[in-house]
């Protein structure tokens, strides 16, 4: 059995049920790819990668929701503002924790050194680890609307997959890639860059979606045998 120093995790699909997705929510609503020659990259880039301060008021909130209809070019009127916050209000209402993800998280943490999270956010508002009264068990969190990295951070895209995301994270953890154990639901997202820069990463699939892949689970209690 591997021994792992330190173990990531992904939030939001991995941990929940993966409801979160305004990015998606708001290209349907307003037909972003027939209306601009936007990529979802692009889309992700905004609605995720927007530089959010803490605590997130009502100020706060505006001046994010401003910047989004600013950047994608949505009608600049009350009602946009008001879709946009229905969309981030049922996302967040709508998420749930896969069950026995708390059990694992504490699991985790009894077998590692450290324990972190890389999680592609909107804004503080999806913060679920905080709100649930998790989020202390992590030594490192990695939220991409995170001022400090938005305006700091040394990265071709703010969020996933770029390996500047995984690298500050392994940095902050002050451990290596050798010792650090993956753990995440997308292929694309989560596991492709952690193996690229060398940690064995984890690909949970729930739904077997990916039947070829040698290197992953369908359930978070499979992981108790791997740590």
């Amino acid at each position: 059995m591997e021994k792992f120093r330190a173990v990531i995790f992904d939030f939001f699909g991995t941990l929940t049920n993966q409801n979160c997705a305004p990015e998606d929510k708001i290209i349907e609503k307003w037909k972003l790819y027939q209306r601009r020659r936007y990529n979802y990259e692009e889309i992700e880039n905004i609605v995720c990668g927007t530089a959010c301060p803490t605590p997130f008021n009502d100020f706060n909130r505006t001046e994010y929701f401003n910047t989004l209809i600013e950047m994608l070019d949505l009608p600049q009127n009350d009602k946009t503002y008001d879709n946009l916050y229905e969309i981030t209000k049922s996302d967040i209402e709508g998420e749930r924790l896969i069950e026995g993800a708390l059990e694992i998280v504490e699991y985790a943490k009894g077998k590692c050194e450290k324990l972190g999270m890389i999680s592609d956010l909107p804004n503080p508002d999806y913060d679920l680890s905080t709100k649930w009264g998790f989020a202390d068990r992590f030594n490192f969190r990695h939220l991409s609307y995170d001022p400090d990295w938005i305006n700091n951070g040394d990265y071709e895209r703010p969020l996933k997959p770029d390996y500047g995301v995984f690298k500050r994270t392994l940095h902050e953890l002050g451990t290596t890639v050798e010792h650090t154990l993956m753990i995440g639901n997308s292929l694309h997202s989560d596991i492709e860059p952690a193996r690229e820069l060398g940690m064995r990463a984890i690909l949970v699939d729930y739904h077997n979606k990916y039947p070829n892949d040698k290197d992953k689970i369908n359930s978070l209690e499979e992981l108790k045998k791997i740590l």
